[in-house]
């Protein structure tokens, strides 16, 4: 009996101090969508390169477009045998900035294919599954806490 007091109380001391969503801390509104890629050690430059001409290029308009608020590239340089060694990190003012539509989705293209020649988009992701995989994907929200 002593024994199932005792837990009852430190339990109810547990439950007291526990966290409580939009009291103790929240959700940020921006959304990252985070992809974890493993790249071929020996073609991180090859792919960097063309990161830099497709991928940044669609964020700088994006961001021009004010549906992206930033756009991030990590390579992870400390552990050869992680399961991904490239990152590409989006950050959306919201949820809904990342919703399909048609007019935002237009309007991108166009502007992106203005960008770039066609002939460069082809010719930089050519061969781009030969050495690089798609490992995992996440969509994730900041927490913060509340004073």
């Amino acid at each position: 009996m002593k024994k199932l007091l005792a837990v009852l109380i430190v339990s109810a001391i547990s439950n007291a101090q526990a966290f409580e969503l939009f009291k103790d801390y929240k959700f940020s509104t921006d959304v990252w969508n985070i992809t974890f890629i493993k790249v071929n050690p020996n073609r991180i430059n090859d792919y960097l390169a063309g990161l830099q001409q497709t991928w940044q290029s669609s964020c700088e308009i994006q961001q021009e477009m004010k549906t992206v608020k930033s756009c991030s590239i990590f390579v992870n340089t400390l552990n050869a045998q992680s399961p991904w060694n490239v990152m590409t990190v989006i950050q959306f003012p919201s949820a809904a900035a990342s919703d399909p539509d048609q007019t935002r989705y237009d309007e991108f293209m166009t502007k992106w294919r203005a960008k770039l020649a066609e002939d460069k988009r082809e010719n930089i992701v050519q061969g781009y599954d030969e050495f690089r995989q798609f490992v995992n994907e996440a969509e994730v929200r900041r927490v913060e806490f509340l004073k």
